[in-house]
Parts: C-alpha cells; structure tokens; sequence
C-alpha cells in the first residue's frame, strides 16, 4: 500500500469526503494514516478484484480508520479512501 501511495495520490469517494467533513478529518489525516498506519482489517480481495484493508492511525487528536481498496486505472495502481472512520 505504501508503495502505491509513494507513487500516486489518493482517490477519495465521494461517500468518503462526504464523511470527513461530517467527522472534521482533513486530508492531511487521511494521507497520514495510510503512510503511516496498522493494517486493522486483514487485507483481502473484494468482489470486484481489488485488494481491500482498513488501516487505523493516531493523527491529529484523533484515532482514525480509512478503509481502502488498491485499484487500477490507465496510470496503474491508485489506493481509493472509501470511508472514514472515528
């Protein structure tokens, strides 16, 4: 995850930002907590072919979970933020 992210930017879901603003986390948390957090929810591969992980982190004040899917454009690899968890 971490590789794919040294690479690429997130792709946040519209439920996803939609759920930040609601929780008040800033992308500079989300960013930080897949950089740098632990792998909560085993990794594993969804109906739609994606890996697929919750990751959790200490940032900002709050502990926060991002659930993740690593997905495939026409750049390759790109890690989608599909919610956001306090």
């Amino acid at each position: 995850m971490r590789a794919v992210l040294a690479n690429r930017s997130l792709f946040l879901t519209d439920h996803a930002k939609g759920r930040m603003k609601l929780r008040k986390v800033s992308s500079k948390q989300i960013h930080d907590c897949v950089a740098k957090g632990v792998i909560e929810e085993p990794a594993h591969i969804t109906a739609h072919g994606d890996w697929s992980a919750t990751v959790g982190y200490f940032t900002g004040g709050d502990y926060i979970k991002v659930a993740t899917a690593i997905s495939k454009d026409e750049k390759g690899e790109l890690i989608v933020v599909i919610t956001v968890i306090i």
